[in-house]
Order: C-alpha cells, then structure tokens, then sequence
C-alpha cells in the first residue's frame, strides 16, 4: 500500500516565528534609532536659543543700548525686534509632568514655562541680563530642557536636561 501525502500549500509556525522576530527587531531598532533623533531637535534648537541670547548680549553691549527677546508661549514663538521664530514641531514651552525646577534647586513642579519676568530676557548695555529659565519638552521623545540665566553679577547661560528625578547639566 502506498501511502500518498498530501502537501498543502502555506507557511509552517516556524516561519510565521521567524518573520515575526524579523519585524520585532526592526520595529526595536527603528525606535532605538528615531527616539535619540528626536531629543536632538529640543536639544539642538535649546542650543540655538542660547546662541541667540548670547549673540544678543554682546550686541547690547556693543551698541551700548538694552534689547530684549519677548517669548509667546501659547503660539510657541519668540521675537526681536521685526524677527519672529518659531519652535519646531513637536517642541513646545513647558516640562513634562512631574518634573521639578529650577534647575540649580529642583524643588517645586514647573509650571511657568518661561520664568523671565514678563516672558522677556532684558540684556542690558553691560552686558547682564536678568535672571529666569526657559522650559522646552520634545513631546516626541519625552524629554524636558533647561536654558537658565542665574541670579549673579556675571550673566551665564546653563543648557540642562531633566533625567528621571534630577537635571543634568549639558554645559
């Protein structure tokens, strides 16, 4: 007697694992490789802000007259003079929930964004600035940054981010 065996036409488990694992490891690495991207756009443009403050400052002082950098929050937009800028998307002004400032003292929940007094950094013709801290979160990859301005009679910029329960300074 033979004994013919039927063969179906179709995918064994063992395939249907190996295709699984396959999309598994590239849905990982497309999350590994996207998410850090994303915390650079924050970071990257916090960067720039600073720049900018800087770049501000010294024209203060060279043209001995004060100028100011006016933050509007709820259009995610800061200006001088003519000049408007947007932040990027997925950027926004404001921390994650939970997260603790100022920077130097994290001990109260933010929630002012922008702690320049009137939502303007003053640079004056001596070059100092008043004192505050600009809040920006990449809503993408859950991050939160700090650009802050200390109290003191040297006007610094420090550049940080928040990490689970403490900010580290990138500066």
């Amino acid at each position: 007697m033979n004994q013919q065996v039927k063969h179906c036409s179709g995918f064994t488990f063992i395939e249907l694992l190996v295709v699984l694992a396959l999309f598994v490891l590239l849905a990982t690495l497309t999350i590994v490789v996207v998410r850090p991207r994303d915390s650079l756009v924050a970071r990257s443009y916090l960067c720039s802000l600073r720049a900018t403050l800087h770049a501000l400052r010294q024209r203060a002082v060279a043209t001995a007259r004060p100028h100011q950098l006016v933050f509007n929050t709820s259009s995610r937009t800061y200006r001088y003079a003519n000049t408007t800028y947007t932040l990027p998307s997925g950027v926004v002004f404001g921390a994650l929930p939970g997260v603790k400032g100022p920077p130097s003292r994290p001990k109260v929940e933010i929630s002012n964004s922008i702690t320049f007094a009137g939502h303007k950094v003053l640079f004056k013709k001596d070059g100092t600035m008043n004192s505050g801290c600009i809040y920006v979160t990449d809503n993408r990859a859950n991050r939160s940054y700090a650009l802050s301005c200390p109290v003191g009679e040297i006007s610094s910029l420090r550049l940080y981010q928040w990490c689970s329960d403490r900010w580290e300074s990138l500066s």
